[in-house]
């Protein structure tokens, strides 16, 4: 994708504000692309570090879009840019806690939280917190999927757990393995 191609399609903020039913298959298809497509970035050295439902793109027919690398950092790179000073301009509600604390904490390990938000949102219909004093105060997720929405299966809770574990080494290595435990609870 060129920085200025037109993709015919909808942020996922808007197909979420929508209300539009998605099925169970097209949400987990929708977080393994994103997944698939952040485990490119990573391979590149690039971490995006504003992973949410606003810069996720959902075309008809394509593949999912991942936009707005405005906040990206390029991994080993120490020059003072506006990705080291941005902090408390993310979404408080997707940004992985350490990110939130220490903007140059930003890894490969913190944007695979935020899509593990991302999944949350996609199937339970909001986030598990709104504000990310909730997460440092219980050292992880106030709520699984589960307790919103009693359908999902308890491996639903599992795969979002270590997505989003408080600590950055208790979360999946890397989205390889994600997208291994997305097909099978798909």
């Amino acid at each position: 994708m060129l920085p200025l191609d037109w993709v015919d399609g909808y942020s996922l903020r808007g197909l979420l504000e929508a209300g539009e039913p998605l099925p169970f298959a097209r949400k987990i298809d929708i977080v393994r692309q994103v997944c698939e497509g952040l485990a490119y970035a990573h391979r590149n050295g690039v971490i995006h570090r504003d992973i949410r439902p606003d810069n996720v793109i959902v075309p008809a027919q394509e593949p999912v879009k991942l936009v707005n690398f405005d906040c990206a950092r390029v991994e080993g790179d120490n020059l003072r840019t506006i990705a080291s000073r941005l902090g408390r301009q993310l979404d408080q509600r997707y940004v992985a806690p350490e990110v939130w604390l220490d903007p140059r904490a930003a890894s490969p390990v913190s944007d695979l939280y935020s899509v593990g938000i991302i999944l949350f949102e996609l199937l339970t219909g909001k986030t598990p917190y709104e504000e990310i004093g909730e997460v440092t105060t219980t050292r992880g997720l106030p709520v699984m999927p589960t307790q919103i929405n009693p359908e999902l299966s308890p491996d639903v809770d599992e795969v979002i757990s270590c997505m989003c574990a408080f600590q950055p080494q208790n979360r999946y290595e890397d989205l390889t393995q994600v997208v291994e435990d997305l097909a099978i609870i798909s």
